[in-house]
């Protein structure tokens, strides 16, 4: 199939294989996904926005007017307004009105001396307000619907420029926690909200700190830990605690320290300091892409590498769900006269799988090379593969053992 959908807002239903929703033609990427909605958006790279009502499975409206690409989108509370952002050759913020189908205003997203806009986050409970960050980018929105424009205060973050991530908001829209490509996280305060000077009267929305997790066993100056490969996903789950998704796999579920004050840090030597407390940790395969709340205690957790858990927070355990190849199937091969099992061969990896509960059985790992083909023997009980370093390699099925 040529074309391709990805629903970004979406109430959780289960969808027939014939049951799909058409309409892009080429790829797309997106940045949010809100369950429990019963319209739906979703995005192209020729900067079309779709709205859908997927409960009918039809389109309600749409635009055209980002150029390129559409970097990111979410909808404000109360689901009143689409906000869109442009890639980097486009540039701008649009205000889409649910309510009317039409578009209220565009403005462009950044200043000059500030880099591109990379994800956009709405209040919780302003459905007039909303945040965008990026590369050295931070800025809080009002959207005044009667002027048809929007207001933009951009936040004082000091010399603490950052490449941020992801943004997750607090229920009372008091505090932010910015998730960074430095592997610290930001802490912002609003002081919202007004319409029209976006923060209250005589304040100003400002960083309260860029944290790291503490390690008590270095002395003090050198007891701070950044995430690895950055900080790519954070998630509050109650005041003061937060789930942690970063670029190595690692996931953490940690609390700011109670033990000491801001103001301690003062004259530590390092920008970031060690306010957060780790109390739960586990690693996954690939660096963590996003998180979705489903229950209380239950979270999907996505990564690079093409695999979906399911983590309870409680517990702090996970459970593999959905797998797949991350790159090329080269090839797929079933059993003499068995049609339960097949092997797929692909990037580092050969898997087998079962057809009856869909799900992987086996997976073999040859680290930085390609598996150009596979062969069951007559018997079932061996692969044999070719890889591109120019070794055969043959395996024991039975017992998952390695032989040349």
């Amino acid at each position: 199939m040529k074309q391709n959908v990805l629903i970004v807002a979406f109430k959780v239903h289960y969808v027939q294989p014939d049951d799909l929703i058409l309409s892009h033609s080429t790829s797309r990427r997106v940045k949010q996904q809100r369950v429990e909605k019963s319209v739906g958006a979703n995005i192209r790279r020729r900067g079309y926005v779709i709205l859908w009502d997927f409960e009918q499975r039809k389109e309600l409206a749409r635009h055209d007017l980002h150029k390129v690409r559409v970097q990111s989108i979410c909808f404000t509370a109360h689901d009143k307004y689409v906000i869109s952002v442009g890639g980097r050759d486009d540039g701008s913020v649009i205000v889409f009105d649910i309510a009317t189908l039409t578009p209220i205003c565009r403005s462009v997203a950044s200043r000059s001396i500030n880099g591109n806009a990379i994800v956009v986050r709405a209040l919780q409970d302003n459905p007039s307000f909303f945040i965008t960050a990026g590369d050295r980018h931070l800025r809080i929105w009002s959207i005044q619907r009667e002027m048809k424009k929007v207001n933009v205060h951009d936040v004082y973050v000091g010399k603490h420029q950052r490449r941020y991530t992801s943004i997750s908001i607090d229920l009372r829209d008091e505090y932010v926690y910015l998730g960074t490509f430095s592997g610290d996280v930001i802490k912002i305060i609003l002081n919202c909200c007004d319409s029209a000077n976006v923060t209250k009267a005589g304040t100003f929305s400002s960083m309260v700190g860029a944290y790291g997790t503490h390690n008590p066993r270095k002395p003090f100056g050198k007891d701070c830990n950044r995430y690895v490969n950055g900080l790519r996903v954070v998630y509050i789950v109650d005041d003061g605690l937060l789930l942690m998704g970063a670029g190595d796999g690692v996931l953490e579920l940690v609390e700011e320290r109670k033990d000491i004050r801001e103001t301690s840090f003062k004259n530590y030597p390092s920008p970031t300091w060690p306010m957060l407390k780790t109390l739960k940790r586990t690693k996954v395969n690939g660096a963590i892409t996003s998180m979705v709340q489903i229950t209380p205690i239950e979270y999907y957790i996505a990564t690079e590498a093409n695999e979906i858990y399911l983590l309870n927070i409680k517990m702090f355990t996970l459970k593999l769900l959905k797998t797949s190849h991350r790159e090329a199937v080269h090839n797929i091969v079933f059993p003499k006269n068995l049609s339960s099992v097949f092997a797929t061969a692909g990037y580092e990896t050969i898997r087998i799988w079962s057809t009856k509960r869909l799900q992987e059985l086996l997976r073999i790992m040859v680290y930085n090379f390609q598996c150009a083909d596979i062969e069951f023997t007559n018997d079932g009980s061996s692969l044999v593969s070719v890889w591109n370093d120019g070794v055969i390699r043959v395996y024991s099925i039975f017992t998952l053992s390695f032989r040349l």
